[in-house]
């Protein structure tokens, strides 16, 4: 409680620069972190909880306010959503078009995301998905027994979910970034005559996002570098960052 609101709310007589004097005295003032201390508390809380690519945040785009690539959903029939899915630990980021928000979509998205930690040699009882309470992933209904695709997915691998609460959006603060960062790396700045070549451009960006960018939040390593940093072969983190993106419902 500061010394202000002692004064104001709760009745004592000196002055907020007296309290605050006394504070200081006593010392009883606590300093603030600043934002690159709070950055290196997190990011060595998270090597200390997380396995890497074990934990991972999913979450949906709504591309439909992006100013270039609006014009290719109305012009062009490109795919309004992006799913994402960001591993905790390394930052590592796979992602699928999809034209419509569905719990089927969903299921076929993260079917493709333990496929690929599979081949990896990932043992998917030790999974963990985390998303939001949105209908494209978990099925809201007073019946727990009944599950969507999506959920029995994760179930049918012996993997875990975890729903955040609701309105809590900085529990998927990983995936959120990312949804601003391809936002603002790809598809403002890049132009597409095709889905194929959408779907090109993308995989090659997000081969770059995973084994060459920098994450000057991540001491300027890349999430290849932080699969290696967490005793995560060569060989296994260069397979890891080749992800091929698609769009889950294409009806080609």
């Amino acid at each position: 409680c500061g010394a202000e609101r002692l004064h104001r709310e709760f009745g004592v007589q000196a002055c907020s620069e007296t309290i605050q004097k006394v504070f200081r005295q006593e010392g009883l003032t606590r300093s603030r972190k600043s934002k690159r201390s709070k950055q290196r508390d997190l990011r060595a809380w998270k090597e200390a909880n997380f396995e890497p690519l074990s934990y991972w945040q999913i979450d949906t785009k709504d591309c439909i306010d992006v100013p270039y690539y609006i014009e290719r959903i109305w012009k062009a029939g490109f795919p309004r959503w992006l799913y994402q899915a960001r591993d905790v630990r390394t930052g590592g980021l796979y992602s699928a078009f999809a034209y419509e928000r569905t719990a089927h979509n969903g299921m076929l998205f993260v079917t493709r995301l333990f496929a690929h930690l599979e081949a990896l040699g990932m043992d998917l009882s030790q999974v963990v998905v985390q998303t939001d309470n949105g209908t494209e992933f978990v099925r809201n209904s007073p019946d727990l027994s009944k599950k969507s695709a999506f959920e029995k997915v994760i179930d049918q691998a012996q993997a875990r979910l975890v729903r955040i609460p609701p309105r809590a959006c900085t529990y998927q603060s990983d995936v959120e970034r990312a949804n601003g960062i391809i936002e603002y790396e790809l598809l403002e700045v890049e132009r597409w005559s095709t889905k194929s070549e959408l779907v090109a451009k993308t995989t090659a960006w997000e081969y770059y996002f995973n084994r060459i960018r920098p994450n000057s939040y991540q001491q300027n390593r890349t999430p290849y570098q932080r699969m290696k940093r967490a005793g995560i072969s060569s060989k296994t983190a260069e397979l890891a960052c080749f992800w091929t993106v698609t769009i889950l419902d294409d009806p080609k």
